[in-house]
């Protein structure tokens, strides 16, 4: 997934463009994402989000299988 360049701002990278990876199909993790109560943890994690709108785009996470775009993110 191509990444925006950041802003840097007293050290604290920011991105101009926010996005999320593309989700798996919901076919292929459903299961697994209710079983590690993945809906629970995005609204604690959303419960820590600066506004109704921050809240929002936390809860639209998902993972991916995207490996090229892990590798990129983890490099």
């Amino acid at each position: 997934m191509p990444q925006e360049d950041a802003l840097i701002s007293n050290g604290v990278s920011a991105q101009t463009q926010g996005g999320t990876p593309l989700p798996l199909p919901d076919d292929r993790g459903a299961d697994a994402l209710e079983t590690i109560e993945f809906g629970a943890v995005l609204d604690l994690v959303a419960a820590y989000a600066v506004g109704p709108l921050g809240a929002a785009r936390v809860r639209g996470r998902r993972p991916t299988d995207d490996l090229a775009w892990i590798r990129d993110e983890l490099g």
